[in-house]
């Protein structure tokens, strides 16, 4: 017996084009003569008397809403109804990589956007935490711990500061700070003193020119240190243009009759005897600096009849520059201020926020391994200095390939093997590094921004904010909770990219139409919506001998090499929560598959008295955004029940049970459990447990395969062959009464 209703839903934009329907009539076709269901796949899942749950951190589902943002995108009914179905955790502010050099004080008077006062009445509002991305790019050490201070200090003074900005006078908590943004990603020098990436070159006057690459870049990240603000670089970075690639500061004389020859210097402080300043009195119009190159217009400033001699300037405080030329300048004239500038570094800058308050945990934005590690000095300063995690925005380039060529299922798993092979691999490459070098506190990994595809406006495909987008956001997260679960990476905060923008921008949860005053919700912010009020914030460990039936699907998948192969991933994925509050026991069920659904077969404990299934799915076509979201509830009969779900989609079972259910205190992973040695192994692996009572031993690969399990073993140290497993990673999980007591990461070589 079952009722239900469905909605459907298409981004509201340009009509598809005729190519689009074709496939989309193919598919119809296709379907019509082959079925939609795999009808020899009977997947079946027998859920659980007694489980242990996992409490998903909040740090862990997050987004991102920048400080740029109208505050309207986000205090508008429609988005103040729809954000908290989404049951997020924490909020980043206040951005990317404009952020570097973002003045929370100043912004404050601008209250039209979402600046830091909007950004904590709204997460107050919303019961999210802030994870605060620090203005690196011109902060000073001093000016990173009273911010701390401001935010957490219970002290009178502190609560008088935040109600003379906020107008609130409990601490806000901010516990998860970031120091910068893709500082080593992008060649951004206008939001920054310094910058890296990828280019490695500051120019001067033609034939002249330094070589800066990561290996300077990176220590002075770290250490902090002089720089010359000077010369030109290449326009690599988000807004970066002719006039800000320039690494001194310019300033265009809007009216000669009014402007001020004042330049305030927004990467200071200047070395008093270490300023070089060119005021250019020609008349140098917007078109005529756009037909130059940058070597050009650089050439054309420093030319020396525009070099001033010191008594023509004047040096104010130390930001700011007043030029007294010998005749008046120009509309359309320039200054130029070139100075040399000392900064600190994320070292200096942890050290400060730390004493400020020892309870927050601090992420450095770039990562140490390649370039530094080894160095004597750098060490050191790691061992005094650790991060608690390491900043990752693990975007994807290979998507539009894969989306081209049809291979959906294979774009999905991406996010599994980000979470289960490649973040798995940088956890236990930290844990070596905390471990070898003795390092008090552990590093993790701090994902602050993530998404199918990074997009601008406009320039992607829209099957990336259809049922595509949807799904990947879900796995995105759900593996992730998965790897936590299991202890394979430890995730400190993780925020999807990101919350709303107006346009059509095609990354974002929500998109905002000035016009209408309104939030228009996505298959993303469906999909977070239907996962996390599934989970309800924990997971239950699932014993894999329950579930039979879910076949592997074939995945192309990139190698080391840069070629491809084939690799097995089983096509539902299945996670399980209970919702102790409404009675419920909650199955989620991702669908890779993109060529068929499946027949699930639910069996219930007769214990439960469950009664009453609730529903809900989230599908939608491949090749466009428009997605269906559809209702349906049935009776369970004998304690058993079957859903069909659809290729390619999200559904959620949400299971009305009579009788309490007993769990298990949710588990907390205990080092001392037991240990594994040696690691990496290739013989013989022995295994060390303080356990009393029997425990068994299950070997899994990173896709969560069984390899191997041993079950009632009662002795404390125990060998276990291995000589037959071939050489690469896999999880070694212990078990005691079904319950997991423990998780390690083995290198079998």
């Amino acid at each position: 017996m079952a009722i239900g209703h469905s909605h459907h839903y298409s981004w509201p934009g340009p009509l598809q084009t005729i190519k689009k329907m074709k496939k989309i009539i193919l598919l119809l076709l296709l379907i019509i003569q082959f079925g939609m269901y795999n009808l020899n796949a009977q997947i079946n899942i027998q859920l659980p008397d007694t489980f242990t749950t996992y409490q998903i951190p909040r740090s862990i589902k997050g987004e991102n809403n920048g400080a740029r943002a109208s505050v309207n995108y986000l205090n508008n009914n429609s988005h103040l109804v729809e954000y908290p179905k989404l049951k997020l955790g924490t909020l980043r502010f206040p951005g990317g990589s404009f952020a570097n050099s973002y003045n929370w004080k100043k912004e404050l008077s601008n209250s039209s956007k979402f600046n830091f006062k909007n950004a904590i009445h709204f997460a107050q509002l919303m019961e999210v935490e802030i994870n605060y991305m620090l203005n690196y790019g011109n902060t000073t050490a001093h000016e990173a711990a009273e911010l701390v201070r401001i935010c957490n200090s219970t002290d009178a003074y502190y609560q008088n500061f935040r109600n003379t900005y906020f107008g609130v006078t409990s601490p806000i908590n901010i516990r998860k700070w970031e120091l910068g943004n893709e500082l080593a990603a992008k060649w951004e020098w206008h939001f920054s003193w310094l910058s890296g990436g990828q280019n490695t070159v500051i120019h001067y006057q033609s034939g002249d020119s330094l070589y800066f690459p990561r290996t300077i870049t990176d220590s002075l990240h770290y250490f902090g240190g002089e720089i010359w603000r000077k010369g030109w670089v290449i326009m690599a970075g988000d807004g970066m243009d002719i006039l800000n690639s320039n690494l001194g500061t310019i300033k265009r004389i809007a009216n000669n009759n009014t402007d001020t020859s004042i330049i305030n210097v927004e990467f200071g402080p200047i070395h008093q005897d270490s300023v070089i300043v060119w005021a250019v009195d020609s008349v140098l119009s917007s078109s005529l600096i756009s037909s130059l190159t940058q070597q050009d217009f650089y050439d054309l400033m420093a030319q020396p009849q525009f070099l001033l001699d010191t008594n023509q300037y004047e040096i104010l405080g130390d930001s700011a520059v007043k030029v007294y030329t010998n005749t008046p300048l120009n509309t359309d004239n320039l200054i130029l201020v070139e100075y040399k500038t000392k900064h600190p570094g994320a070292f200096e800058i942890r050290d400060s926020m730390m004493l400020a308050d020892p309870t927050i945990e601090i992420g450095y934005c770039i990562d140490f391994r390649k370039n530094l590690l080894g160095s004597p000095a750098f060490d050191a300063r790691l061992i005094q200095s650790p991060p608690r995690f390491v900043i990752s925005h693990p975007y994807n380039n290979n998507t539009d390939l894969a989306l081209n060529n049809g291979y959906y299922s294979e774009i999905l798993y991406i996010a599994e093997k980000k979470a289960k092979v490649e973040f798995a691999d940088d956890q236990l490459e930290y844990d070596s590094i905390v471990s070898a070098m003795g390092i008090s506190s552990p590093i993790g990994i701090g994902l602050t921004e993530w998404n199918i595809r990074l997009c601008g406006e406009g320039n992607c495909d829209s099957s990336y904010n259809g049922i595509l987008g949807g799904l990947y956001t879900a796995n995105f997260y759900t593996q992730f909770y998965e790897a936590m679960q299991q202890n394979i990476v430890d995730l400190r905060v993780s925020n999807h990219f990101a919350g709303v923008a107006e346009g059509y921008n095609l990354i974002h949860m929500f998109h905002y139409y000035s016009n209408l005053d309104t939030t228009f919700t996505t298959a993303q912010s469906h999909a977070t919506r239907i996962m996390n009020n599934a989970l309800d914030g924990n997971l239950i460990d699932i014993d894999t001998t329950s579930i039979t039936g879910n076949p592997n699907i074939s995945i192309l998948d990139s190698d080391n090499s840069g070629g491809y192969t084939n690799i097995l991933s089983k096509a539902v994925k299945i996670h399980q929560s209970i919702d102790s509050i409404n009675n419920t026991f909650n199955v989620l069920l991702l669908n890779q598959d993109d060529e068929y659904g499946y027949s699930i077969n639910l069996t219930t404990p007769f214990s439960w008295l469950s009664d009453t299934v609730f529903i809900e799915k989230l599908t939608g076509e491949l090749t466009s955004d428009v997605y269906n979201i559809s209702l349906d509830t049935i009776l369970i009969s004998n304690n058993q029940f079957t859903v069909n779900i659809d290729s390619f989609s999200l559904t959620s079972l949400k299971i009305h049970y009579n009788n309490i259910i007993s769990s298990s205190s949710e588990y907390i992973l205990d080092e001392n459990y037991f240990t594994i040695y040696p690691n990496p192994a290739n013989n013989l692996l022995h295994i060390n447990s303080i356990r009393t009572e029997k425990y068994s031993i299950r070997i899994y690969s990173t896709l969560g395969r069984l390899i191997k399990h041993i079950s009632d073993i009662d002795n404390n140290n125990y060998s276990l062959p291995i000589n037959n497993l071939k050489s690469g990673v896999y999880i070694v999980q212990i078990y005691s009464n079904k319950h997991l007591i423990g998780s390690r990461k083995l290198i079998i070589e």
